[in-house]
């Protein structure tokens, strides 16, 4: 399995410093996330490159709602907190293309994770990120057994990527 390595950092728009703190008084959040009203079907997505591995079209996965009209892949987070305990999510989170989709579909990562892109897929596949419009990164991440392709990357000196950005259309969150 082929794989490209990329250091997350925070993805905020402003510099925060959150402080680790023993929790005292703290509480439990807990909740169901469910959608109001008939549910959209779901779009189809053209697929333009790999068609005879990935097919043509698929049904986006932005929005799954259950017949309970529970919502799945849904992040919940609290904003502008400054101290608290430790965040609990894995430091090292792999990330895989496996049938021309990321899996896990969402995640959440903490601030300083590495995450390992790879793929499982016969065909090269591209991880583009972006920020408000902007590109953050967008690398090449090879197929699966693809050797011929990481001898050629290492002789012309392509290393690891590090970035200071979450991995967008992935699902992947970094909160501090």
């Amino acid at each position: 399995m082929s794989t490209v390595l990329l250091a997350v950092l925070l993805a905020g728009s402003t510099s925060t410093t959150y402080v680790e703190v023993p929790p005292s008084g703290g509480g439990l959040i807990s909740g169901k996330i469910t959608y109001d009203g008939k549910p959209p079907a779901p779009a189809k997505l053209s697929i333009s490159m790999d068609r005879r591995y990935c097919g043509a079209s698929r049904d986006d996965d932005t929005w799954l709602i259950g017949p309970d009209q529970g919502v799945k892949n849904v992040v919940v987070y609290l904003s502008d907190i400054k101290s608290g305990k430790k965040m609990s999510a894995a430091q090292n989170l792999t990330l895989n293309q496996s049938g021309c989709r990321y899996v896990p579909r969402i995640t959440v990562v903490g601030q300083g994770a590495t995450l390992e892109i790879k793929s499982s897929d016969p065909v090269l596949h591209n991880v583009h990120s972006y920020r408000e419009g902007t590109t953050l990164f967008n690398v090449a991440v090879p197929p699966a057994h693809a050797d011929e392709w990481e001898r050629a990357r290492a002789a012309n000196g392509v290393t690891a990527t590090r970035i200071g950005e979450v991995v967008g259309g992935s699902g992947v969150t970094v909160v501090p």
